[in-house]
């Protein structure tokens, strides 16, 4: 397998990343094909072989038989016998010294890695984590301002070179794919509580994106003696780049452009803190040298790391471009003595624009100053030159000349360190650095750095996977590269609801604050991830539903906004801690209100009725009954002001009339509860319902008149019953009255109207009562006054029967209405 370098697919269309047909490679091409793999393993040949007496031997031992000649059947199987052991011996011989080749190379792997290590805390003075996997491994530091992913490759193969001016862009070769077993598993740890409480606060006093930011750069600051974890590093970063946004979006407009400006930006910053820690940890460096320019440091880090006294002048220009300081690789690359034109030029246009700026990357403001040198496009090329030269010397070639020539011209991306981890050469970052400074420096820097966005991409998080980091180890060059909603996405796939908890903050300062385009994060992914992460503080100690609101409340759309609010009530029951209490006079308190920071008082209406809504089709709290679901539909009706929807509620749940249980019982007494409290008396409930709810209690008074008629009637209290239905008015006394008591039934509300087939069959039924016991009562001295009775109750009847059919009563009730009535003729 030939190794790849870092600009070896640099010559190949993009496509080749990708995986798409044709001559596209992906990183799994690197790999051996399989048909060159040992299936059956370190096996010697002759165990695989089938070996069987009673059959004949295969070809290749019947034309070697065919061959050789013997006097007898005892020779041959001898020689036979001879050739089998002394195959045996080899095969055995092969594998011992193959064993004892793997034992000594383990040896010196392992004693390597120790001196590597030693190295490590040496360069960057924090403890370092591995985490192997079978091709490389991903080492990340612990130094919180260093933050650097270091990528490792145990092969250290050769560098190839690539093609010269190419736009496009590839991944270092030491980031092999991981194993064909799948992706790392998600981070199963519950809810970090103490994190999510220290979110919450700030984000219920956020006023601002900057003080946010700043707030949650301030949480996740190393505690002394505390390393941080790969996943607080990780987290840290994106807040870091955050605010670099933040810092660009007030002197430049946001486009691709410039966030990539501004990632650059943070990418030389972290270089210079991993310096100038570097400087600060060694007991050998005088003080004063730390707190000189990053020309002085940049030479007192090369004399730390490179050693020797005399050195040459391309390590310091080198770091000071990889900090991002032109002034700085301007004032050492001066002295030189014979110093190149073009690289010259170069250096002083990139040193006029960034004037007193910290990089050359940063933003501009008032304090920047210095003449600026417009890039001469002959002295691009000539630099360009000298940097195709360096791929053809015969005598070893300086990494460092190679970046610098790199980083000025464009030309091509940083050389790959081969070996060792040599500082600005050896990391993720530094790759990064070098492919988005090579993108911006191209005619069209916009599709240099999509192209670059697809190459991370189509790579993806198996290749970049390691266990521990959360999911920041892909989210980190995804966030550098603007996949923002990618990133946010593998954070929650990846880190569990911890890395919920990280996405959705970031998520929501990122759109809120304008840093973060429409079209790289929508508002449908973070609607998503604020629903999410709210209903994980829903069953938190400590958190629940008021933490939640906090959340959902500020979903960027805001109907949905209020959609989700109402999910929120109605599941979890927490009316009055959210939305306020109901005052005596019916109307909310909105003193004790949550809702009313995030809400309008028409909003507040609107979400209440649409959490009544939900109660009533089924969305309420798990565990409770439908009547403890519907009373507290209503008190959301009440908190909502819509008086007029409670006493529809209310005459809902005590019809139909004649079906009577506990549960009817229970309701009347709410009815009459509500009527002694806020129609007893003036109360803004009376009002609203005396302006705009007259017929909505009239329906209500008719039905619990009717609820009592059929008590009664069912009891057999006949003369009480019969009171009630004449109150009411509902039924026809005398002919004269068909006409006006039909008309009246059309303006019944529905309920009334449904049961009132019923009304007419229970007072079908009193009638026949009365007409059979006044019967069996006829005594001769009381005949006559009977008789008048039982003509009246007949006509009664008749009138009764003659209305069942004006309003047009179903067949099988109107069957025993007339039934009844022929009962008594």
């Amino acid at each position: 397998m030939t190794a790849m370098d870092w600009n070896d697919l640099a010559a190949r269309p993009l496509s080749s990343v990708g995986g798409t047909p044709g001559n596209a490679r992906t990183p799994r091409d690197f790999l051996p094909p399989s048909g060159d793999q040992n299936l059956m393993g370190d096996l010697p040949r002759w165990m695989n072989q089938s070996w069987n007496t009673n059959e004949p031997d295969s070809s290749s031992h019947q034309q070697a038989s065919e061959t050789l000649h013997f006097d007898s059947l005892e020779e041959h199987l001898l020689h036979h016998e001879q050739r089998i052991m002394t195959r045996i011996l080899q095969e055995a011989t092969e594998q011992a010294i193959a064993s004892a080749d793997a034992m000594i190379e383990a040896q010196i792997q392992s004693a390597w890695e120790k001196e590597r290590e030693r190295w490590k805390k040496e360069w960057f003075g924090s403890v370092v984590r591995r985490h192997p996997n079978r091709h490389g491994a991903l080492v990340e530091s612990n130094n919180a301002e260093a933050g650097l992913l270091i990528a490792k490759n145990d092969a250290h193969s050769p560098i190839e070179s690539s093609t010269r001016g190419s736009a496009l862009l590839a991944l270092p070769s030491s980031w092999q794919p991981k194993p064909a077993d799948g992706r790392l598993p998600p981070t199963q740890a519950p809810l970090d509580l103490a994190s999510a409480s220290a979110h919450l606060q700030i984000f219920q006093r956020m006023e601002n994106s900057d003080k946010a930011v700043n707030e949650f750069l301030n949480l996740l600051t190393p505690q002394p003696n505390f390393p941080s974890s790969p996943v607080d590093l990780g987290y840290r970063f994106a807040w870091q780049v955050t605010r670099d946004l933040l810092r660009h979006k007030r002197s430049l407009a946001l486009s691709p452009v410039a966030q990539a400006t501004a990632a650059l930006e943070h990418l030389c910053l972290n270089f210079q803190s991993m310096i100038a820690n570097r400087i600060r940890i060694d007991q050998t460096i005088a003080p004063h040298h730390f707190r000189n320019n990053i020309a002085n440091q940049c030479v007192v880090f090369c004399k730390l790391v490179l050693g020797g006294d005399e050195q040459s002048v391309w390590p310091p220009v080198f770091y000071c471009l990889r900090c991002g300081d032109a002034v700085a690789a301007l004032e050492i690359y001066q002295s030189t003595p014979e110093p190149d034109a073009a690289v010259l030029q170069l250096l002083m246009s990139l040193a006029g624009k960034q004037g007193s700026l910290p990089t050359v990357w940063s933003p501009p403001d008032t304090t920047s100053s210095g003449l600026v040198v417009t890039p001469s496009p002959a002295d691009r090329r000539s630099v360009g030159d000298l940097w195709e030269n360096c791929q053809h010397r015969d005598k070893p070639v300086d990494l460092h000349e190679q970046g610098v020539y790199a980083l000025l011209s464009g030309v091509a991306l940083l050389p790959a360190s081969e070996g060792s981890s040599v500082p600005g050469l050896s990391t993720i970052e530094d790759y990064l650095v070098g492919a988005i400074w090579k993108g911006l420096s191209q005619p069209n820097p916009a599709q240099e750095l999509e192209n670059l966005a697809a190459t991370i991409r189509d790579f993806g998080p198996d290749y970049f996977g390691s266990p521990g980091s959360g999911g920041w180890d892909f989210a980190r060059p995804l966030f550098l590269t603007q996949q923002y909603e990618r990133a946010l996405l593998h954070l929650t796939e990846s880190g569990g609801v911890n890395g919920l908890l990280q996405a959705t903050h970031l998520a929501y300062v990122m759109i809120a604050s304008g840093v973060v385009p429409r079209e790289f994060l929508s508002d449908s992914i973070v609607t998503s991830l604020l629903v999410s992460y709210a209903q994980q503080l829903v069953g938190a100690a400590n958190l629940g539903a008021k933490a939640s609101l906090e959340y959902v409340a500020r979903i960027p759309d805001r109907r949905q906004s209020r959609q989700e609010v109402a999910k929120l009530i109605s599941s979890t029951g927490k009316i009055f801690e959210l939305v306020g209490s109901i005052s005596p006079e019916g109307t909310r308190v909105r003193s004790e209100s949550v809702i009313d920071m995030f809400f309008s008082e028409s909003e507040v209406s609107m979400l209440l009725a649409e959490a009544a809504e939900l109660m009533l089709h089924g969305n309420y709290q798990q565990g409770t009954s439908k009547t403890h679901s519907v009373g507290l539909a209503a008190m959301c009706y009440m908190l909502a002001g819509r008086y007029n929807d409670v006493v529809s509620l209310l005459n809902q749940m005590i019809s139909p009339p004649e079906k009577t249980d506990e549960n009817r019982t229970f309701w009347l007494q709410q009815v009459k509860d509500f009527r002694d409290t806020y129609l007893s008396k003036k109360t803004e409930v009376s009002v609203a319902l005396e302006r705009d709810g007259t017929q909505m209690l009239e329906t209500n008074n008719i039905l619990v008149e009717l609820n009592k008629f059929f008590i009664a009637q069912q009891q057999g209290q006949f003369q009480e019953a019969w009171s009630m239905i004449d109150r009411l008015n509902l039924l026809p006394t005398a002919q004269a009255d068909l006409g006006s008591k039909e008309r009246s039934y059309q303006s019944l509300d529905p309920l009334v109207k449904q049961s009132f087939p019923a009304i007419l069959v229970a007072s079908m039924e009193m009638l026949h009562a009365d007409y059979r016991r006044l019967k069996m009562q006829v005594q001769p001295n009381t005949e006559g006054i009977v008789r008048d009775r039982l003509g009246q109750i007949r006509a009664r009847a008749s009138l009764f029967v003659t209305l069942a059919g004006l309003v047009g009563v179903a067949p099988d009730e109107m069957e025993k209405i007339s039934r009844l009535g022929s009962l008594m003729i």
